[in-house]
């Protein structure tokens, strides 16, 4: 698959439904392909298309729930028959993780809706690899800095094994004493302080020991980190959007591989094991004061 060439057909569709960071990890193959053909639809989770299209010129989000790209997945010929044909010059689908016989039906309904246009796959998870692959000359914009405002850090990731326990989180503010240091946690987070409850161990850690804010969507989110002075986080979709934007990044890495997954921005740092371990319990407090005061101070 090759991002640079171009086609004055219309714009370059790309299918893409999967966690933040997967989705702002395809950002740097978004860049690329605007390039290559001026606009990009990216056709997503309708938050995730948005975010994109705030960031990146050139792409334009729409909804993947649409009626339309739901039949393309059904087995019936003539599923997507009442589309109307849509002008493209080209059409992009990752469908990791779907069986042979719902691509075949997919393809399908794609050279149907999209009758003058290629239709290619990347059977693969986006990951730092592959967007160095496909648009190494796209990867990062500019760096982003804000010198008064806050570090702020995410306290979750997607997995327990990926995140620190909170009160570890508690002496960060007592080693950069020149800058505030904002807490916040998202909807990997959420469900887990909503089950147990407000007043729970975990929940009073967050919001009454930290101070810390629970984000309810991905516009507040990018908002908070571009006002951050640095950002500080684990394997996590918050991690990789805010290296997207270029913002100073601090990843924290355990049981999961840098090397793939590590975050792309113009300074993204990575504290990380010299091979993947089974949780964070490798990493002490000394260790990730020293990595963000040396952020800060860059």
């Amino acid at each position: 698959m090759d991002p640079a060439r171009s086609h004055p057909d219309g714009p370059a569709y790309v299918f893409h439904r999967g966690a933040l960071g997967d989705s702002v990890l395809l950002w740097p193959l978004l860049r690329a392909l605007v390039a290559a053909h001026g606009r990009v639809a990216l056709v997503s989770d309708r938050s995730k298309s948005e975010l994109a299209a705030r960031f990146i010129p050139g792409v334009e989000a729409i909804d993947a729930e649409q009626t339309r790209f739901n039949a393309m997945f059904r087995m019936e010929r003539d599923a997507v028959r009442e589309s109307s044909p849509v002008a493209a010059s080209r059409v992009l689908c990752l469908l990791f993780g779907e069986d042979g016989e719902a691509i075949r039906a997919w393809e399908g309904h794609a050279r149907a809706m999209f009758p003058n246009a290629p239709i290619e796959f990347i059977f693969q998870r986006p990951d730092a690899a592959l967007a160095r692959q496909l648009a190494p000359g796209h990867l990062c914009g500019p760096l982003h800095t804000n010198s008064a405002g806050p570090i702020v850090v995410h306290v979750g990731a997607g997995s327990l094994a990926k995140r620190w326990p909170i009160e570890r989180w508690a002496s960060l503010e007592e080693c950069v004493p020149s800058h505030a240091v904002r807490f916040i946690a998202g909807e990997a987070e959420r469900g887990t302080f909503e089950e147990a409850g407000v007043g729970a161990p975990r929940w009073a850690l967050f919001h009454e020991r930290l101070g810390g804010t629970l984000l309810r969507d991905l516009d507040t989110l990018a908002t908070r980190l571009l006002d951050a002075r640095a950002f500080v986080g684990f394997d996590s979709g918050p991690t990789h959007l805010a290296a997207q934007l270029g913002v100073p990044t601090l990843a924290l890495f355990g049981p999961t591989d840098p090397v793939r997954w590590g975050p792309i921005g113009p300074l993204a740092r990575v504290l990380a094991p010299e091979r993947p371990t089974p949780d964070m319990s490798w990493l002490s407090k000394g260790e990730v004061e020293r990595a963000v005061i040396s952020l800060v101070s860059e």
